[in-house]
């Protein structure tokens, strides 16, 4: 019995073509050039069949679009603690509260706790 299935197929940062079959999970390839991985795809398949991997429908295929958004500050390197914290000329949002630049004028003390 044949079976059809769809195959996307990305190119990532190194070069490689990378290919994955979203109705089987788990079953994705990668290859240097079209012809190869086409090949390797199919093998993949007919593996994942193999191994008794049921396909997930429905699988009928819609389109692919391409979406670009901006991407967001970096906060990993914040603190989990709740207490509000900022480095040195950084002003943050943490946990709903908000760290505002207050500027130093002149005859005003700075505290350090």
């Amino acid at each position: 019995m044949k079976k059809d299935f769809n195959v996307i197929i990305e190119k990532d940062e190194d070069g490689f073509y990378i290919a994955s079959v979203p109705a089987l999970k788990g079953c994705h390839t990668q290859a240097k050039s079209l012809d190869v991985l086409m090949e390797r795809i199919k093998e993949a398949i007919e593996l994942c069949l193999e191994n008794q991997i049921e396909p997930t429908y429905p699988t009928d295929f819609i389109g692919v679009q391409k979406i670009s958004v901006n991407e967001k500050t970096n906060y990993y390197d914040v603190p989990k603690t709740g207490k509000t914290v900022a480095k040195k000329g950084s002003y943050k949002a943490i946990k709903g509260n908000l760290i505002s630049k207050k500027f130093k004028s002149e005859g005003s003390k700075q505290r350090t706790k």
